[in-house]
């Protein structure tokens, strides 16, 4: 099996902070957050895979404070994009 290590940004919360100070700082994340986007001979598709994954949490890129690995369980799913992801509106 291979292993394939991608960081993605997923979610963040700007926070000011006097010295000192703590707060504590909530992000959701959804299980179609963890997919990748694959174009398979013009088959474009949204892919979520069951497995494990690690949340980091930090200041930056570069400056991680938390971390805590989690599983995602059940089947991989595939979904085809779509072609509109807002309304479709026409305008005369």
């Amino acid at each position: 099996m291979t292993c394939v290590i991608v960081w993605q940004l997923q979610g963040f919360a700007r926070v000011s902070l006097q010295p000192g100070e703590t707060k504590t700082v909530s992000v959701k994340l959804y299980v179609d957050q963890f997919g990748f986007y694959q174009n398979d001979g013009g088959q474009r598709s949204w892919n979520v895979l069951p497995g494990n994954y690690i949340i980091k949490v930090g200041t930056s890129s570069v400056d991680f404070r938390l971390q805590q690995q989690i599983t995602l369980t059940g089947k991989p799913v595939s979904k085809p994009l779509r072609e509109n992801y807002f309304s479709e509106v026409t305008v005369l």
